[in-house]
């Protein structure tokens, strides 16, 4: 039979659909601050719910399938800060 790779076939899946969103802001002032010199402030919310819910389902060795498992709901918020000041990198 020969090898069939890692995933496998699935000919009765749905196609996964659904609402879906995100919103984001993102804060880099082009001037210093101070003693820091760059500064990047990102927010993200999201939120989705599919219906058919797409998943991969592994199995031995490492071999996996695409299967329906249902309705689903996620939400949730990033937030990611970085600073740098250079007379600390010297």
């Amino acid at each position: 039979m020969g090898d069939r790779g890692y995933l496998l076939g699935s000919p009765e899946l749905r196609p996964e659909h659904g609402p879906s969103g995100d919103l984001g802001m993102v804060w880099a002032p082009a001037a210093a601050l101070g003693d820091i010199d760059r500064i990047l402030v990102e927010v993200d919310a999201f939120a989705h719910r599919a219906n058919d819910t797409i998943a991969l389902i592994t199995s031995a060795g490492f071999v996996a399938r695409a299967a329906n498992i249902g309705d689903t709901r996620a939400w949730g918020a990033e937030l990611v800060a970085a600073a740098r000041s250079p007379a600390r990198c010297r």
